[in-house]
């Protein structure tokens, strides 16, 4: 799942994205997605609390919606 959160934030012009927009992601550029179980959503958010390579980065008050952002680290 690594790789997908990695492809997902990196399909962006900033670098970043919400867990949502990564759960977008997967569901509209891998059909599987869509038709299988939520088990993978959990999956996505054990990686992106754990692998060292995502950080979060806070949205500016000004930005609508609720979350952080994700971005990858090199390291």
């Amino acid at each position: 799942y690594a790789a997908l959160i990695t492809q997902a934030i990196h399909s962006t012009e900033d670098k970043k994205m919400t867990l949502e927009g990564i759960y977008n992601y997967a569901t509209t550029t891998y059909p599987y997605y869509r038709q299988t179980q939520k088990e993978w959503q959990s999956s996505i958010r054990h990686q992106l609390s754990s692998n060292k390579t995502f950080v979060k980065l806070p949205k500016k008050a000004t930005e609508p919606g609720k979350g952080v952002y994700w971005t990858t680290v090199d390291l």
